[in-house]
């Protein structure tokens, strides 16, 4: 009767995993935003005629939940680990997160072979959303001895666009970067240094360098 017992626990515990892994994957393809317009990564352009830079959002600003664009740049999914929704366990987003398409970051050059970050400030976006916006400078973070680049930006239509500089921002509107610095500090729960900022040129040196490396990387691709 107790070997019968340990066995149905046993068959009981392995069916509810494979059900519940059943669902994870279906709520995959729920939690799943696409365009069957463009590809994320490929087919939007880095800048815009006006010079303003296109960030695709992935987190919008107060979110909890980890959205990342696949490899293939066709969807932004929500992710999923050991069979539960990525999250923070922190408070959510202090700005809206994305990247910036047609961009690269060899591990070569102390990259992690990926887009470029960016955090862009204004009202809530929407994930899966393509913004224009107007470069101010770059956050440079020291994340477990691996520096972590992340442009700062402004939605061309927000009223923070009066300022034009990281100076601007921090003397015009004090506070605003010493959220965003204390949020990256702690929402890993891990040693996480705060650097120091990029001018709005060395960003724009950045950004372009940055494609540089992608067109290599997709050239490479096509052979």
């Amino acid at each position: 009767m107790k070997i019968f017992f340990i066995t149905f626990i046993i068959l009981y515990i392995s069916s509810s995993a494979l059900v519940l892994s059943e669902n994870i994957k279906t709520k995959i393809k729920i939690f799943s935003i696409t365009n069957d317009k463009i590809n994320f990564k490929h087919q939007i352009e880095t800048y815009n005629l006006d010079n303003s830079l296109n960030v695709v959002i992935e987190k919008p600003s107060g979110s909890i939940e980890k959205w990342e664009v696949n490899q293939t740049g066709e969807a932004i999914e929500l992710d999923i680990k050991n069979n539960d929704f990525g999250h923070i366990n922190y408070l959510g987003y202090p700005a809206n997160y994305g990247f910036v398409p047609k961009t690269f970051l060899p591990a070569s050059i102390g990259g992690d072979d990926d887009l470029v970050n960016a955090i862009v400030l204004g009202s809530q976006l929407q994930t899966g959303q393509v913004v224009r916006c107007n470069v101010i400078g770059m956050l440079n973070i020291n994340d477990q001895n691996s520096i972590d680049n992340i442009v700062v930006c402004i939605e061309k239509t927000s009223f923070l666009n009066k300022f034009n500089s990281i100076k601007d921002l921090k003397s015009m509107s004090p506070g605003i970067l010493e959220i965003i610095e204390i949020w990256f500090k702690n929402y890993k729960e891990e040693y996480v240094e705060i650097l120091d900022y990029s001018s709005k040129k060395n960003t724009f040196t950045f950004i372009n360098d940055s494609k540089k490396f992608y067109n290599k990387e997709i050239k490479k691709k096509l052979k």
